[in-house]
């Protein structure tokens, strides 16, 4: 038997070899590294220390709508729809201002009906995320009118739900969760 075809076999590697597979092992591995290596997000203390800035600012926001919504008379009520309607969105503003344009102010006026309130606890603040948060708080507030001058006192809990807006926090929705005459 012959070997007539083959030619001359090396067993040591070729030197060029080695150097392709030392380029080809840095092609993988530095875009790994850097992938690796960078920036990943925000970290759990990141993520705290925006929420402890936050949370004030949804707080104070959710106690002054809280305050529009039961501290009203006919003589106050067009100062506390501007306010109102400065400080909402979305549906909650949509279905205030249908509210008010249905006549709200003149049915005030017409029943000489007035309401003060408070808020009893809270507001209790959690974050869906960096921009929505819920408060929740228990409210009390005395209704009156020209036929109840005595008024009614009602107590309940409510949900609020704002949204971040530019650099401020507005309301977005109201929820009454639970509700009894006091």
């Amino acid at each position: 038997m012959s070997d007539e075809g083959a030619g001359p076999r090396s067993a040591r590697p070729r030197p060029i070899t080695a150097v392709v597979w030392a380029l080809i092992a840095a092609a993988i591995l530095v875009p790994l590294m850097l992938f690796l290596g960078r920036d990943q997000g925000p970290t759990a203390a990141d993520v705290t220390g925006y929420l402890k800035r936050e949370s004030p600012g949804v707080e104070q926001r959710s106690e002054e709508v809280l305050d529009l919504l039961v501290n009203y008379d006919a003589e106050t009520l067009e100062g506390v729809i501007d306010d109102m309607l400065a400080i909402s969105t979305g549906n909650f503003r949509e279905q205030y201002e249908e509210i008010v344009t249905r006549g709200l102010n003149d049915a005030i006026s017409e029943a000489s009906a007035s309401s003060e309130g408070k808020i009893l606890q809270g507001p209790q603040v959690t974050f869906a995320s960096a921009s929505r948060a819920v408060s929740l708080a228990s409210v009390e507030q005395t209704t009156r009118s020209g036929e109840n001058p005595e008024g009614r006192t009602f107590t309940y809990l409510v949900r609020l739900t704002l949204v971040r807006s530019g650099d401020e926090w507005k309301a977005d929705r109201i929820e009454i969760l639970s509700g009894e005459v006091a």
